[in-house]
């Protein structure tokens, strides 16, 4: 019966209760007023903090861990074992995995809020009461329910019906699958280890090395004694302290392997590309500072028209005596080219080897090679000369060559000496043997003209060195380990002055041999290449006495006589910047450390660096995952609805509400089996829906096919 616009069914109830016409028309006014309508019943309400969860909480986690990727885990040109990060990292690190739990709860809030109101939506109907409990256990939001629907599923085999989830229950599998597999794989892709980060606040970096206002302190022969004793002794060149080498942007530092370990060690069996060379803090530096810019590398020479300078031309036009023992040198075309000759004839390595060596060398105007002096300062020193008006001193790509041609030759017997009676094994093969320069006419110069040799067996071996430097001031990147904006500089000369370093270059391994004829040039050679040292041969005499001499079984190779120089190079370096890494005092009583107020210096810290799986992967799933819970949010999340999640008590409701022959089936199931009945459970409708539509007042439960009307008043 209608009143008033409204439906009621209390009519019958008043005629069955035998109610008077007088109590229905006083309640009249009651049912017509809009107090009624509050007191009766109840509209559907909109959950607004579980939507805007459901909405945001997705959205604000992907961008979470994207900041993550984007700031600690994208590569920032630092490379083992020297890594830089920002500071935070082990908060960073911790919190996620933190947010990765309240994440997966959060994904699960926002997605049950949403699935109520999509159960109300025809279009989502999921079928039946069976599939319906799928969702009252909300079984898609893990790998347990998972896997208790596939084994419910494949329970359905050997029967007539297969039974299967609904869409519904897909479409929240899918975004918990991928919640689920992104945060797994997220913790692959980051791992928080030791580096460095920038202080908080800036302080002026304490190094160790020469400096601008102190490099020429020292006197020529004050660094290449040590020097030439760092060259034979065979130690590391390592660089002191923090140990960083830097090398020009864009350079690819992974080409050579003494740039990708701290510290660093210069190469013994290589050259080296354009690097710097500055003082060193405890730590990585940045920001501007001082140092040596330097470039040096080493051939083998395997015909003996490959020499630019020491060729036969030149060899020609020498007017000095190779006849005597010692050195000699000639200077041939004014303002380029030195040859200098020097030979050994008294075992002073062994008592069976005699060698000499004939070397090239560019120089400057003015520089005399015997005496090591120069007319001016700019050619031995890093200096300009003021008061001679002379150019600037060359800088890193003005290369100068140095060339050296080793003869050497195995005595077997000589007037000196019968080694045969040692029996000694000889080894004379060589490698890259120089077959021009292999006569008997060579072998005379090493002897004076009193005494004739036995046949020798004599051979040349040569190696071309090319190297250049400058000194000044660059910027530095400690976190790529690279300089720029590279400004040559002269530097002061203290006052009074008694010389200066000399400068690395060309004539840097000829100076440390013994320019003047030191007799120890071949020992040094020999020792620097890193060859095993002469062979200790004893021979036992008739009348029970022995005879004791250091022979040498085998030639010094070309790769052997490379790596020497090449060494003499490093050495030298290590001397000019680091004092060999020695300590050392300055004139006015302190020592190698300074302070440097144009750099500062990172600390020690914990980093986080990228893992084993790139974040990219995780990146794409917690979009994903994040697009879809949030566009559920917004399309369901603000809609009226029945209840905030569909729980036990919900459920209980549910089946509360079932017609009387819907609960007759369904208390004829069993409850002591683990098998669901599908004649009872598969027949009871699941959309959530109003059961009286034909009244003013709805019920929510369970019909087939009828949307609700989300305006009206319920129960």
């Amino acid at each position: 019966m209608r009143r008033n616009g409204r439906y009621t069914d209390l009519d019958d109830e008043d005629t069955a209760n035998g109610n008077n016409h007088e109590e229905r028309s006083s309640n009249h006014d009651l049912w017509g007023s809009p107090q009624y309508d509050q007191a009766g019943g109840n509209r559907l309400k909109r959950f607004y903090l579980r939507a805007l969860v459901g909405v945001l909480g997705p959205i604000d986690i992907c961008a979470y861990y994207i900041a993550i990727w984007r700031i600690y885990l994208t590569p920032n040109g630092s490379r083992e074992p020297l890594l830089f990060g920002p500071r935070g990292a082990a908060w960073v690190f911790y919190s996620w995995f933190v947010t990765g739990v309240l994440g997966l709860a959060l994904s699960l809030h926002s997605l049950s809020g949403v699935e109520a109101g999509m159960l109300m939506e025809p279009a989502w109907d999921v079928g039946d009461a069976t599939r319906l409990m799928l969702h009252s256990d909300k079984i898609w939001s893990g790998p347990g329910g998972w896997m208790r629907t596939i084994k419910w599923a494949v329970g359905s085999r050997g029967s007539s019906l297969r039974r299967s989830p609904s869409r519904l229950w897909f479409v929240f599998t899918l975004p918990s699958l991928l919640v689920f597999i992104a945060w797994s794989l997220s913790g692959l892709t980051m791992e928080i280890t030791q580096g460095y980060c920038r202080a908080h606040i800036s302080v002026p970096a304490t190094m160790t090395g020469f400096s601008y206002d102190m490099f020429n302190e020292r006197e020529g022969d004050n660094t290449y004694s040590p020097a030439t004793q760092m060259w034979t002794s065979g130690q590391d060149m390592k660089v002191p302290a923090a140990g960083v080498v830097y090398t020009p942007e864009g350079y690819d530092r992974l080409k050579l392997a003494f740039l990708n370990q701290v510290p660093a060690m210069l190469p013994q069996d290589d050259g080296i590309p354009e690097i710097f060379l500055t003082a060193q803090a405890d730590h990585p530096i940045e920001e501007r500072n001082w140092g040596l810019l330097l470039q040096y590398k080493c051939t083998i020479i395997n015909h003996a028209q490959d020499f630019r300078m020491i060729n036969t031309s030149n060899r020609a036009l020498h007017d000095y005596n190779r006849l005597n023992e010692g050195a000699s040198a000639v200077l041939l075309d004014q303002d380029s080219t030195y040859l200098v000759w020097m030979n050994q004839t008294q075992g002073k390595w062994a008592a069976n080897l005699d060698a000499a060596i004939e070397s090239g060398l560019e120089v400057r105007s003015g520089f005399d090679i015997p005496t090591q002096k120069s007319s001016n300062l700019t050619n031995q020193c890093y200096i300009k000369d003021q008061e001679n008006g002379t150019a600037d001193c060359p800088g890193i790509h003005q290369y100068r060559d140095f060339e050296i041609a080793l003869w050497q030759t195995l005595l077997e017997s000589t007037n000196r000496m019968w080694f045969e009676d040692f029996h000694i094994t000889y080894n004379l093969s060589i490698d890259h043997n120089l077959t021009e320069y292999f006569d008997a006419q060579a072998a005379q110069v090493f002897y004076s003209m009193s005494w004739k040799p036995a046949p020798l067996h004599v051979t040349a071996i040569g190696v071309q060195c090319r190297a250049s430097s400058s000194v000044g001031s660059a910027d530095i990147n400690g976190i790529r380990s690279n300089y720029s904006n590279f400004q040559r500089t002269d530097t002061p000369i203290p006052e009074p002055s008694s010389g200066c370093p000399r400068r690395f270059g060309s004539s840097t391994p000829l100076y440390m041999m013994g320019v003047s004829g030191d007799d120890e040039w071949v020992a040094r050679v020999f020792k620097a290449s890193g060859t095993p040292p002469p062979y200790y041969a004893t021979k036992f005499l008739e009348n029970g006495a022995h005879s004791s001499l250091l022979l040498q079984l085998n030639f010094l190779q070309a790769e052997h006589l490379r790596r020497s120089m090449l060494r003499a190079y490093a050495s030298y370096a290590m001397q000019l910047m680091y004092n060999g890494g020695q300590a050392y005092t300055t004139r006015n009583g302190s020592n190698l450390t300074f302070i440097n107020p144009n750099a500062t210096a990172f600390v020690p810290g914990p980093i986080i660096k990228p893992g084993v799986m790139p974040a990219a992967v995780p990146v794409t799933l917690f979009c994903i995952w994040a697009l879809v819970s949030s566009a559920l949010g917004i399309m369901y999340g603000f809609q009226r609805c029945w209840t905030e999640t569909l729980d036990g008590h919900t459920m209980f409701r549910m089946g509360a509400e079932l017609s009387d022959q819907e609960c007759k089936a369904l208390l004829k199931t069993s409850n002591t089996i683990e098998k669901e009945d599908r004649v009872a459970l598969d027949t009871i409708p699941a959309l959530v829906s109003n059961t009286k539509p034909e009244t003013w007042l709805g019920r929510i439960g369970l019909v087939k096919g009828v949307k609700a009307d989300k305006k009206k008043m319920y129960e």
